[in-house]
C-alpha cells in the first residue's frame, strides 16, 4: 500500500467518499435545494463516490450510528482515504454542543409515534467515529449553530471570525489524521434557509467553478472563497448581529501541515470495485433509509 495521503508523500487519496445527510422530514426544502445538487456536483464533476442518507424520525441517532458503522468503518480505517460528510438541516446548541434535528412537525410526530426525541448529538457521533478514524475527514455543516460542531476534542482552530476567542485551552493535537470543519455560521448564530443566499448555495457554486479549472484546492481555500460569494448575494446579512460568517475549523491534525486538499479525480467506471477494494458494495446513488424493527 502506498504511504498515507495525509502524510503528504503521495499526491492524493486512493478513495474519496461523500456522505450527504438530511432528514426524511424536510420542512426546509433541503433535498431539492441543496442535498441533491451538492451530491450531483461531487459525483458528476469530481468523480467522487457519493451516497445520500435520509435520517428517519424513529431513533435517528441509533439508526445513523448503525449505518455509519456498517457502511463507512472500512473507509475511516485507512489513511489513504478521505471522507466528506455534508449535513443540511436544523441545528441547535445543547450543553454538549451541536444537535441535529428535524423541524417542529417532525419533532411532534416523533414524540407522538415513537416517544423518543428525534435528534443526533454531534459530540457522541464525533467521539465514536471521527476522533478514532485514520482517514482524513472534511465536515461541511449547513445548520444553525453549526460552529458548535467540534466537541471537547477540538485541538486547533483556524477561524474566519471573532469566534476564535470563544474557545478555551485545548488538549494536545491528535496528529494521526486531519479533521476539518466548514461551518455555515458560528456556534451562537443562525444559518440562512435554503435558497440563493444560503451557505450551501455558495458552496455548490464555488465547487462547480473550481471543477472547471481542474486545479487542486484546500478545504480552507474553499471556505474563504465562499465568504465573498455570500457577501455578494446579500451585503447586509453578513454583518447582522445574530449571524457570523462561515467558519473553518481544524479539529485535529498537525497545525504545521496544510489543509486537506480536494481535486477532481479520474473517472472510474467500476465504481471502486477493484481487486483489493472491500470498502463498500456497489449501490445506487441514494442510500436506503434504515428503519428500526
Amino acid at each position: 500500500m502506498a504511504e498515507a495521503a495525509s502524510s503528504h508523500n503521495v499526491p492524493y487519496y486512493k478513495h474519496v467518499f461523500v456522505l450527504v445527510v438530511s432528514w426524511v422530514d424536510d420542512d426546509l426544502g433541503v433535498l431539492e435545494e441543496e442535498a441533491i445538487p451538492l451530491a450531483q456536483v461531487f459525483r458528476d464533476k469530481y468523480n467522487y463516490q457519493v451516497e445520500h442518507f435520509l435520517l428517519p424520525l424513529a431513533q435517528p441517532e441509533a439508526v445513523f450510528h448503525q449505518f455509519f458503522k456498517e457502511r463507512l468503518s472500512a473507509i475511516l480505517c485507512s489513511p489513504d482515504n478521505l471522507l466528506i460528510l455534508y449535513y443540511s438541516g436544523h441545528g441547535s446548541k445543547g450543553s454538549s454542543g451541536l444537535i441535529w434535528g428535524p423541524g417542529n412537525e417532525g419533532h411532534e410526530k416523533a414524540y407522538e409515534e415513537y416517544l423518543y426525541p428525534p435528534t443526533i448529538r454531534w459530540n457522541k457521533f464525533q467521539e465514536r467515529f471521527i476522533d478514532p478514524a485514520r482517514a482524513d475527514v472534511v465536515l461541511m455543516i449547513d445548520s444553525c449553530h453549526s460552529g458548535a460542531a467540534p466537541s471537547a476534542s477540538l485541538a486547533a482552530t483556524l477561524l474566519a471570525s471573532p469566534e476564535q476567542a470563544n474557545f478555551p485551552d485545548l488538549p494536545p493535537l491528535n496528529n494521526h489524521h486531519r479533521v476539518e470543519v466548514l461551518a455555515s455560521c458560528g456556534k451562537d448564530s443562525l444559518a440562512l434557509a435554503p435558497g440563493r443566499r444560503s451557505f450551501s448555495h455558495s458552496l455548490i457554486k464555488e465547487l462547480k467553478s473550481r471543477a472547471k479549472t481542474g486545479a487542486p484546492f484546500t478545504a480552507s481555500e474553499l471556505l474563504f472563497a465562499i465568504i465573498p460569494r455570500l457577501k455578494a448575494q446579500d451585503k447586509k446579512w453578513i454583518w447582522q448581529k445574530k449571524s457570523v460568517p462561515p467558519l473553518f475549523l481544524r479539529v485535529c491534525g498537525d497545525p504545521d501541515i496544510p489543509s486537506i486538499e480536494l481535486r477532481v479525480m479520474e473517472r472510474r467506471e467500476d465504481n471502486y470495485e477493484d481487486e483489493d477494494d472491500t470498502l463498500v458494495e456497489k449501490k445506487g446513488f441514494w442510500t436506503r433509509v434504515f428503519r428500526t424493527c
